[in-house]
């Protein structure tokens, strides 16, 4: 199946299958002890803003705009000021 974004397709399989469901199959085969940070800046993203919105940090890149993400930064350059600032936080 063909979705379209912005400036991108999205080819997935016929099933029943989206970015939600790959991001929560993914946390809990690899790394289901640690917390899942989501960031998108497409609407398809958000199926993985809604499927790890009681189980992760979900971030839009760009604005809300009726997203489903919690949070959000306004342009790609302050991803890497979160993630500094979310680094300087971390404990022991």
């Amino acid at each position: 199946m063909l979705t379209a974004g912005k400036k991108i397709f999205e080819l997935r399989p016929h099933q029943d299958w989206n970015k939600g469901k790959a991001v929560l199959w993914a946390w809990k085969k690899l790394a289901p002890e640690y917390l899942p940070v989501y960031l998108g800046d497409d609407v398809t993203d958000e199926d993985a803003f809604r499927a790890l919105k009681k189980s992760g940090v979900t971030i839009r890149v760009g604005k809300k705009k009726n997203s489903a993400a919690q949070y959000y930064v306004l342009k790609p350059k302050n991803v890497a000021e979160f993630f500094k600032r979310l680094n300087q936080r971390k404990g022991p």
